[in-house]
C-alpha cells in the first residue's frame, strides 16, 4: 500500500510540476505563424492556402491540440508551424552598410560584425548601432533599410516556388 502511494506521488508531482514545463518549453521553440479562423473556414482548406503540404492538416490539428479537427470555429487562433509553411527558405545579402552593424546566427549566443555582401538567413538578429544603417536585399528582390540603434529578428524569409 505505502509503495503504491509513493508511486501516485511521484507520479502526481511530474504530472502537475514537470509536466507542463517540458509542455511549454516545447512549444515556445517552435516558430509559428498565427491564422484566425473566420466564418465558412476549415482546417483542410486553410492548410491548402498556408501548408507546403495540405496533406499535414493532422500535424497542425496535433500541434494545436484539437479534439475534434473538423470542429473549428471563427476567432479561434491556429498556430502553424513555420517549417510547414508553403515556400522555400530565402537568403538576403547585406547590399548596403554604413557603421557597425551586427548579427546574431540561429542557435549563437556571440554577436558577429558584418560587412557588405555578407548572407543573412532566416531565424537572424540585426543589430545596428549609432550612426550605423544597412539594407538586405532578398533573392526575390525585395528589401527592407534599417536606421540607427535598431535590432530586427528575421524570423521566416521564404519565397514562393514558381509555377511550372
Amino acid at each position: 500500500m505505502r509503495t503504491k502511494f509513493l508511486g501516485l506521488s511521484v507520479l502526481y508531482i511530474f504530472l502537475v510540476f514537470l509536466f507542463p514545463f517540458f509542455v511549454c518549453a516545447e512549444m515556445s521553440c517552435e516558430k509559428t505563424v498565427t491564422v484566425i479562423v473566420v466564418k465558412q473556414d476549415n482546417l483542410v482548406n486553410i492548410c491548402k492556402t498556408w501548408l507546403e503540404n495540405p496533406q499535414a492538416w493532422n500535424a497542425v490539428a496535433e500541434f494545436n491540440r484539437l479534439e475534434n479537427p473538423h470542429l473549428i470555429y471563427p476567432g479561434q487562433c491556429l498556430k502553424i508551424p513555420a517549417n510547414l509553411l508553403k515556400g522555400v527558405p530565402m537568403d538576403g545579402t547585406i547590399t548596403f552598410l554604413k557603421g557597425q552593424v551586427t548579427s546574431a546566427r540561429p542557435g549563437a549566443l556571440d554577436r558577429v560584425s558584418l560587412k557588405k555582401g555578407d548572407i543573412i538567413n532566416q531565424g537572424s538578429e540585426i543589430e545596428t548601432g549609432n550612426d550605423s544603417v544597412v539594407e538586405i536585399t532578398f533573392e526575390d528582390g525585395s528589401s527592407f533599410f534599417l536606421r540607427p540603434n535598431t535590432r530586427v529578428g528575421i524570423r521566416t524569409a521564404r519565397q514562393k516556388k514558381p509555377i511550372i
